[in-house]
């Protein structure tokens, strides 16, 4: 009886382990997960996405996008880069956002 009650709370947490990852990987493909991170803290800093908590991204267009912006929101987005652009805050590539959920 030990042993079965053993193996339920196992498969049971083994089964909420796989949720989680699943709603970590909601995004649409070809999109990219990632969460705002407010690092105003930071001279010349305000909003970065951050993508698998160590690349950061400086997204240039945030305010044409209809989103509430709240520190640690969980998004999805499609991005280009911006190699020729130049930023005080210089945290991680600059970006222009194409779609963002």
């Amino acid at each position: 009886m030990k042993y079965l009650l053993s193996i339920l709370i196992v498969c049971l947490l083994v089964a909420t382990q796989c949720e989680e990852q699943a709603e970590a990987n909601k995004c649409d493909e070809g999109a990219t997960a990632g969460r705002l991170t407010d690092l105003t803290d930071l001279d010349g800093c305000r909003w970065v996405i951050v993508v698998d908590s160590s690349k950061r991204y400086q997204p240039t267009n945030l305010g044409d996008f209809d989103i509430k912006l709240e520190d640690g929101k969980e998004i999805c987005f499609t991005y280009v880069e911006k190699p020729s652009m130049a930023s005080i805050c210089m945290v991680g590539p600059i970006i222009e956002l194409k779609t963002l959920q």
